[in-house]
């Protein structure tokens, strides 16, 4: 049949059937149209309306130095004529454009150093794919002459990713060569890489001690297959053809060698199997693909707006090239179609692993998309992308939580200081308190400078509380670090503000370690309970948040447990010393061991939680049915912080009581006979019951010494029971009580009068000076405009002689009226009203800080970006990209 004849078959001819008139239905097609080829999503990074933009641009606003060493080969080669072995290596440091290199190869033929040659370069980067290189190469061997040489080179990746190397060298006696050698990596599979290599060697003259000739001397062709166990041990086999061309042929031939040949000779066949291995140094693996292990705001999270985005990488970042987008797809009342780039900078972190995205404004509620593209420092890329939703309203609610905490922190705080001062000053009622007494207390207190902090960070969460509200950013790690500095400050109103000098700042900053390490431990067990709670428990996404965050406490755990440890005996040798004497029958000590008997259980249950608990979640996790572990690591959590409120009671009232108690009670126990002992002595002694860290008490003790007395002094934590013990009443308090030849000396009282008491022997207890009246002796420094007692009457203050019978004022002091304090510490208070502030305090302080903690892990959680993957039993299947060399796109 002439099919060419049959009408309607041609073709050419029908209507329609001509592909060259025919037009797309619908016009061309869009310029961004996706291209199969392209990084991530189909968009390409380099071009068009996702592009990432120049290289310029992508710039990391630090550059960090890093370091490498690679053994590419090390190897044993079996010959025709004999049989050797090989090295090659090579060492870098410095930063992405510059860097040091040191290489070094030979050969080693029975026991002996064959040939080698060693080369120190300065690399710099001159563009994006090439780098020059300057130096020095020397050339040694078994029986051979050595040789030097100045080098100048060139090596980066050719188009189509060939890797290539070029290498002059000058020496001496007018000595040139040049070495040219490139190589390709195939991917056979992810970890079956097929990878051959080309080398020559050229020679400006003839070097007749090494049977090396003029012109083209040597070259080799070699093929291997490597197979990747991991980034670090790569095993190969490989073949290689060797072989001498021209006048180096000649003089080994002439020797009687094998020198190759075209024509002449059998060329050389080598045949080895060998070991690659790569050590790293500093923090970067060589030539390794940089992965991410997680980011926050974590893949499909829902979160309040983030002030920036981080993404941590297994690899240091090549700063030049290395960069993301930030595309918002998806918006209220926006089409799905209309996405568009974010105004975002792309920063280097502290940590080089890192990369931040701060957006430039903050973001609307919505879904945004990351694409992003590391480079890592040996310049192997990778690229991917993550997305996660935007959504203000669902911080707002914890926010005003916080706020109410922190306003009531503040009313709090208010009241503790009113208490403070009454309690300091002895005053009888509040009425009694004026302007001036708080305004020494907050000025010269180191409780009071420590409330004004307190109060400065409350007072900043509610400014943040406030701005929330017109800004969709939320930055919760600032309601974390005001929370930490608000707990530190109750380390001024503890045992460590007895110390003075380097003993006070150890004592202190022990203090402030232990209150944020134990912090850290029940604000994270209330993120924990919290994220348990039943209604949480039927979404998957928190329970893998659960499972993620309780495995990931692992490390931090470890470290708070080992901070609560060792500050914990720090403050122990400082506040009772090298001994263990009373503390079963002391108060302070039955109370230290029942905090480390609770302590005890709740590491217990924090180990049972860890190693078995979080498992078994797991494990449940991957069944499906996980209601029942989350239900038993609930019970667990609950019960460890109940035991973590008990332990915070058990702190607040070791914070108030005397480790010295027992030792106190026995002297005050031996005062009658202290009487009798001092009638016979000529100079009367003072026993002294003081706080550690009253100056104003130092000063009235150098006043006693000054006008003959001697003194001994016994710093205990609360001078109330002293008080109570020598008969003189609370409404005539001061800082300190003491005792002489039978008679009790209660505050500032002089020396005169003393001595007058002493001289007649009234009927009485003793004397006493209320409160601490300015320009009493102690209170009569420049702190005080350098006021002094004068002996004048009528001038303020009355001290009195306390009997039984009723209280006979004496000569009045000079002074004005009010109450001063100077370095004085809470620990005057008495135990149950310090009890009562410091479970207060503590109590709302640490759930601020767990709140914190809470929603950060809960809308911020770092997570490994395949978790989801991987509870769920798969595997991701993204395929590895070659090796790049820093580039900007596809080359």
């Amino acid at each position: 049949m002439d099919q060419g004849s049959m009408q309607g078959m041609d073709q050419g001819s029908m209507q329609g059937m001509d592909h060259g008139s025919m037009q797309m239905q619908g016009g061309s097609p869009p310029p961004d149209a996706r291209d199969p080829n392209a990084y991530s999503g189909g968009y390409q990074l380099g071009v068009g309306k996702f592009a990432l933009g120049n290289t310029r641009q992508l710039m990391m606003a630090d550059e960090h130095n890093f370091g490498s060493f690679l053994i590419d080969r090390l190897e044993w080669v079996r010959g025709p004529n004999s049989n050797a072995a090989s090295y090659e290596a090579q060492a870098w440091y410095g930063s992405t454009y510059d860097k040091v290199v040191l290489k070094a190869e030979g050969d080693v033929k029975k026991g002996r150093l064959e040939e080698a040659r060693t080369e120190l370069l300065w690399g710099h980067a001159i563009t994006t794919f090439w780098d020059t290189q300057l130096g020095i190469r020397n050339d040694v061997g078994s029986g051979r002459p050595a040789r030097n040489w100045a080098a100048f080179g060139v090596q980066g990746l050719a188009p189509y990713w060939f890797n290539i190397q070029a290498t002059a060298y000058v020496g001496n006696s007018g000595r040139t060569a040049l070495r040219l050698s490139t190589e390709y990596e195939l991917l056979l599979t992810q970890r079956l890489i097929l990878q051959p290599r080309v080398e020559a060697n050229l020679y400006g003259k003839n070097d007749p001690a090494l049977e090396i000739g003029s012109g083209l001397s040597s070259a080799s062709v070699g093929l291997r297959l490597r197979y990747e166990f991991s980034r670090q041990f790569a095993p190969y086999i490989g073949v290689e053809r060797y072989q001498t061309f021209g006048n180096t042929a000649n003089m080994i031939r002439a020797d009687g060698g094998r020198s190759g040949g075209i024509d002449m000779l059998t060329p050389r066949y080598i045949a080895s199997i060998a070991v690659a291995a790569s050590a790293i140094f500093a923090s970067t693996a060589a030539f390794a693909h940089p992965k991410l292990l997680s980011s926050t705001p974590a893949d499909k999270a829902e979160v309040a707006a983030p002030a920036k985005i981080e993404l941590k990488f297994s690899e240091n970042l090549s700063t030049q090239f290395s960069g993301a987008n930030l595309v918002m797809t998806e918006m209220p009342g926006m089409s799905s179609h209309d996405a568009m780039k974010v105004a975002a900078k792309v920063a280097a972190d502290d940590d080089p692993k890192t990369m931040v995205i701060t957006p430039a404004q903050p973001l609307m509620t919505g879904t945004y998309k990351v694409e992003w593209r590391a480079v890592s420092s040996d310049t192997h890329p990778m690229t991917g992308n993550f997305s996660f939703k935007v959504n203000s309203a669902i911080a707002r609610r914890y926010v005003c939580a916080i706020g109410v905490a922190a306003a009531s922190g503040i009313v709090l705080s208010l009241w503790s200081i009113v208490v403070t001062a009454k309690a300091m000053t002895g005053a009888a009622e509040y009425a009694e308190l004026s302007s001036h007494v708080f305004g020494m207390m907050l000025s010269s207190t180191a409780v009071g400078i420590g409330w004004l902090v307190r109060i400065a960070a409350l007072a900043a969460c509610l400014i943040i509380v406030m701005c929330v509200r017109r800004m969709p950013t939320l930055h919760f790690d600032i309601f974390a670090v005001l929370g930490a500095v608000a707990l530190a400050t109750v380390a001024w109103a503890g045992h460590g503000a007895m110390h003075d000098g380097s003993r006070g700042y150890v004592h202190i900053t022990a203090d402030i370690a232990h209150l944020l390490a134990a912090g850290a431990w029940v604000g994270s067990l209330t993120a924990f309970v919290l994220l348990a709670r039943a209604q949480q428990a039927a979404s998957l996404e928190s329970v893998e948040i659960l499972n993620h965050t309780s495995n990931g406490f692992a490390r931090l755990g470890t470290l708070i447990v080992a901070t609560l440890l060792a500050t914990g005996v720090v403050n122990y040798l400082l506040i009772v010393g090298p001994t263990i004497d009373g503390l079963a029958t002391s108060a302070y000590g039955v109370l230290l061991l029942a905090k480390l008997a609770l302590f005890g259980l709740m590491l217990g249950l924090a180990a049972a939680n860890r190693y078995l608990l979080s498992p078994q979640l797991e494990i449940a996790m991957r069944s499906g049915d996980h209601a029942g572990a989350v239900m038993t690591l609930r019970r667990s959590l609950l019960t460890e912080a109940s035991l973590a409120v008990v332990i915070l009671a058990l702190v607040a009232w070791l914070g108030s009581i005397s480790a010295s108690r027992r030792s106190l009670m026995v002297g005050l126990a031996l005062l009658p006979a202290i009487a009798l002992a001092q009638k016979s002595e000529p100079k009367p002694t003072f026993q002294v019951w003081k706080t550690p860290g009253c100056g104003c008490c130092k000063d009235w003790l150098s006043h006693l010494r000054d006008n003959g007395f001697d003194v001994v002094t016994h710093d205990v934590e609360d001078t109330v029971e002293a008080r109570r013990k020598t008969g003189i009443p609370d409404r005539y308090a001061s800082c300190h009580t003491a005792a002489v030849q039978g008679y009790a000396v209660e505050g500032h009282v002089p020396a005169r009068e003393i001595k007058r008491l002493l001289r007649e022997r009234p009927k009485a207890i003793g004397l006493a000076v209320p409160s601490m009246p300015i320009g009493a002796p102690g209170m009569d420094g420049p702190a005080y405009g350098n006021r002094q007692d004068v002996g004048r009457e009528n001038d303020g203050f009355t001290m009195y002689v306390a009997n039984k019978s009723g209280d006979t004022p004496t000569q009045s002091l000079v002074g004005s009226p009010g109450a001063v304090m100077r370095n004085m510490s809470v620990a005057d208070l008495p135990a149950d009203v310090l009890a009562a502030m410091a479970l207060v305090f503590v109590t709302w302080i640490v759930l601020l800080v767990g709140f914190a903690w809470y929603l950060r892990r809960k809308h911020g959680v770092r997570r490994h970006a395949d978790a989801r993957a991987a509870i769920h039993g798969r595997r991701s299947k993204k395929p590895r990209r070659r090796a790049l060399r820093r580039s900007s796109g596809n080359p």
